[in-house]
């Protein structure tokens, strides 16, 4: 079989790949806290040439997906609040499941124990002794209770939707971040470029193609090979 076939293939697989990620990220571009996510390709092991010395490659596989961590836009908003630096909000669920934000919009939410301060997806927003926050009317000053952590090594926290983050064995664990800052009266929106977006789009499209296209080549010189039998 000609190899081309193979490596083509691989090829449009990863660009599917690349086209699935830039089109979340457009998808988030005004999502609070989103960070975009990157495609890096990597080539796949050649294989020698039968008979010969001379290695032909096999295509490219997703290497990683990587985050940008660059700050987001900002956005005047009076009840909002954003990070200045690399930390991270704690937040929980009504289970005590940790997880780690940027999204800086909060509301209240009266209930028997109290009244809390919660994320839009109903997670408490926890202090810098791990205790839930309240409040009697939610304002800006409010979240500068709230803790702040940072990571070693954020590119690998877990996606896990809603703008939530969990550690990982990759991003190591949370420790408390005194070197961020909580800003008030503005918000942090997804740090998504359009244009770059745009950009990687028509490449990741005309990547694909090509691929697809070499597919049918090689499928056709492979018949011819056949006929010729």
């Amino acid at each position: 079989m000609i190899n081309a076939f193979y490596a083509a293939k691989s090829g449009a697989k990863s660009y599917q790949t690349s086209l699935n990620v830039t089109a979340n990220n457009i998808a988030n571009v005004n999502t609070m806290g989103y960070q975009a996510r990157r495609v890096a390709f990597a080539e796949l092991i050649e294989t020698n040439v039968s008979g010969s010395e001379v290695t032909v490659g096999n295509g490219s596989r997703v290497a990683a997906i990587t985050r940008n961590l660059s700050q987001g836009n900002l956005n005047a908003q009076e009840v909002d609040v954003t990070i200045s630096g690399d930390g991270y909000f704690v937040v929980t669920n009504a289970e005590g499941a940790v997880s780690f934000t940027r999204a800086g919009r909060f509301t209240l939410s009266a209930e028997e124990e109290g009244t809390f301060v919660v994320t839009p997806y109903g997670d408490y927003l926890m202090d810098k002794d791990h205790n839930r926050i309240t409040a009697d009317k939610l304002t800006p000053d409010v979240i500068q209770a709230a803790a702040l952590y940072r990571f070693s090594n954020p590119e690998g926290l877990t996606a896990l939707g809603d703008g939530k983050y969990a550690m990982s064995q990759t991003s190591g664990p949370a420790f408390i971040d005194n070197e961020s800052r909580i800003v008030e009266g503005v918000g942090e929106t997804s740090n998504v470029d359009l244009i770059t977006e745009m950009m990687d789009l028509m490449t990741a499209q005309r990547g694909f193609q090509y691929n697809l296209k070499m597919i049918q080549t090689a499928d056709e010189l492979e018949q011819a090979v056949q006929n010729m039998r």
